[in-house]
């Protein structure tokens, strides 16, 4: 699930929803918000975020 949709289903659409979030997770910064929000995705089961790619890695067994 991304950031922004996160934030959405448990905070609401009203005006202020990203600020509870911060008072909710005091170790994140504002800027690293508004720069993670649209792209890093959350897993709800550990709380990480992350940032999904593209690329794929050729798996070879090792030598």
């Amino acid at each position: 699930m991304k950031l922004k949709e996160y934030i959405k289903t448990r905070y609401g659409t009203q005006r202020g929803a990203q600020a509870d979030f911060l008072r909710d997770n005091p170790d994140w910064l504002p800027q690293e918000l508004t720069r993670w929000i649209k792209n890093h995705h959350v897993n709800l089961q550990t709380g990480e975020h992350y940032k999904p790619s593209s690329k794929k890695i050729k798996l070879k067994e090792p030598k």
